[in-house]
């Protein structure tokens, strides 16, 4: 169980990494072709042209790598250096502004596609770097395109689009695969919870859980009720009749039979072996031993239309009245349970 759930997280975490990185992919070639033929119409074919026509054709190639070669994540963390450390300094050197959108842009891309144990320091590079392109601009201004103001709103505006574009995408897809993988794990907790409170064979609970629960019973205040310890008769020669396999479906159709009578009454667990024990909430042996019949009953019809066989059980049925111990009353079950299997079988002493 713990393997699957190790392989469904690897699903879900590879499934991610591909959608992200399918998010970037896009987006960069979107953003940089929108910069590139915007530049060629207002300023031709000049270095800030060039960068983005580059940046496309990079773009395309490290996705076409990761996908060759399986390696989407290394593809993506190029992409990544590529914008942040080169294309985003340069384009704020050349249009002195949007510092700001594309270092968020790069530190959301840094510490999602890159390799947690360099998120730190990565981070702190690309800031390093936009500093020292801040200073740079101050003491040498660009001269490279010179925008009027329609321009520069107009590059601006593009700019917010792509990021927020971009990030929002990215965070769709963060949202969306924590909330699959909470799904994920909201079941996986409940298929351990339930493999841990029950008989991998016979699906009813098991022993632990069956201590459990009479611990809680005895803590409630004025808490009355029945134990009943049952163990199939003669099961080693049914086991060395008709088989350990035929022995096994015994034991599974006994526990459904439990299962079928004691829901809403309490609860039905293995003891072990061929024993069970059933908790009664109600202190009524009259009702406990109806049960017990019915289960009989169920349990002799299956063996007589499988096996041609009437195969019964013995069992003994405790009251607990607010005193006691545990052992004590496993004890006393027990005990009753013996004076049955030595008084003949068949029969449930009270």
């Amino acid at each position: 169980m713990f393997t699957n759930i190790q392989i469904n997280e690897d699903e879900l975490n590879t499934k991610l990494q591909k959608r992200l990185f399918w998010n970037l992919v896009l987006t960069g070639c979107i953003a940089n072709t929108i910069g590139f033929l915007s530049n060629v119409m207002l300023f031709g074919m000049t270095p800030p042209t060039i960068v983005c026509g580059i940046c496309v054709i990079l773009i395309v190639l490290c996705g076409v790598a990761g996908i060759r070669f399986g390696k989407q994540r290394t593809a993506a963390a190029v992409m990544v250096l590529i914008l942040s450390l080169i294309e985003f300094p340069f384009l704020f050197y050349v249009y002195g502004a949007n510092m700001g959108v594309y270092l968020v842009l790069g530190i959301v891309g840094l510490t999602v596609f890159f390799p947690r144990p360099y998120h730190v320091p990565a981070i702190a590079i690309t800031i390093l770097i936009n500093i020292a392109v801040i200073v740079l601009t101050w003491l040498h201004p660009n001269t490279i395109e010179e925008m009027d103001r329609g321009s520069q709103f107009g590059t601006m505006l593009c700019s917010y689009v792509i990021v927020a574009v971009s990030v929002a995408s990215m965070l769709c897809n963060l949202i969306s695969e924590y909330m699959l993988q909470r799904t994920h794990l909201l079941k996986a907790s409940r298929d351990l919870e339930y493999a841990a409170n029950r008989d991998a064979l016979t699906g009813v609970y098991n022993r632990g859980y069956l201590i459990h629960t009479l611990k809680q019973w005895m803590d409630t205040e004025d808490k009355h009720f029945l134990v009943a310890l049952i163990d199939v008769d003669n099961f080693k020669n049914i086991n060395d009749t008709y088989g350990h396999v035929y022995g096994d479906e015994v034991l599974t159709e006994l526990a459904r039979l439990m299962k079928q009578e004691i829901r809403g009454k309490g609860i039905a667990a293995r003891y072990g072996g061929e024993e069970f024990m059933l908790l009664f909430e109600t202190p009524d042996r009259q009702k406990a031993l109806d049960s017990l019949d019915r289960i009989k009953e169920g349990l002799g019809a299956y063996s007589m239309s499988t096996r041609q066989v009437t195969i019964t059980f013995s069992g003994g049925i405790e009251e607990y009245r607010t005193e006691g111990k545990i052992d004590e009353l496993f004890r006393s079950t027990d005990k009753k349970l013996y004076q049955a299997k030595n008084g003949g079988k068949n029969q449930i002493v009270c």
